[in-house]
């Protein structure tokens, strides 16, 4: 089966400049820096979708204020369904700027209120930093509900990669004392973090599980 010829164009131009290929000694700092460089010129700010509105603000959360972004979508439709969003990034990498594609895309898209969150990162803060983050800004989305999208039935969390796992996660926690989630969004999500159990996943056997195993995991 061909690729789609947009992603074939993108991996033609990746191959043919240097500039896209992140040396293995890359330190954090780097990482963090390659991140929000690939985000910006996959998707330059111009190609991506529009919405009637971006808001900047910050989440209450028990460890302290959580920077948030709230996109509306063009679509004067109300109620709006709301989606809390989780950017992705190995829970290491990522921001508000780099999960800006997605967020505006879903908002557009659906069309629906998304709350894009940006949970504490490791290392500087290990687990369970970034589930409690999760968790806090569902929780802060739904008691904030009728300032958002106003449909308390239509409430879904999501995230690509990294933040597919906390989307997981805070829905698990939402479970008896959180609100009644209507969707999980989840974009190729990490959902088993057994590295141990390699065996189970021929692409993870191939490799060595200790070097896969994600900085948050590390004590």
């Amino acid at each position: 089966m061909p690729l789609d010829p947009a992603l074939a164009g993108l991996l033609d131009t990746m191959s043919a400049s240097a500039s896209y290929v992140r040396p293995a000694g890359t330190d954090l700092a780097g990482a963090r820096q390659a991140h929000e460089a690939d985000a910006s010129r996959f998707t330059p700010p111009g190609q991506r979708a529009a919405v009637a509105d971006v808001r900047d603000t910050h989440i209450a959360a028990p460890a302290g204020s959580l920077p948030a972004r709230i996109y509306r979508p063009l679509a004067p439709a109300t109620p709006l369904p709301t989606i809390v969003w989780y950017h992705g990034g190995g829970w290491t990498t990522g921001s508000l700027e780099t999960g800006d594609i997605v967020a505006r895309a879903l908002s557009s898209g659906t069309p629906a209120v998304v709350v894009s969150v940006a949970y504490r990162l490791s290392p500087e803060h290990p687990w369970p930093a970034a589930t409690d983050d999760a968790a806090a800004a569902l929780q802060w989305a739904a008691a904030h509900i009728g300032e958002l999208g106003g449909d308390p039935t239509r409430i879904a969390v999501g995230g690509d990669s990294a933040g597919g796992t906390l989307a997981a996660v805070a829905a698990q926690l939402a479970r008896g004392s959180g609100p009644r989630l209507a969707a999980q969004i989840l974009l190729y999500p990490v959902l088993d973090l057994d590295m141990d159990r390699s065996d189970r996943y021929p692409s993870l056997s191939r490799s060595s599980p200790q070097a896969l195993r994600p900085p948050c995991l590390t004590r």
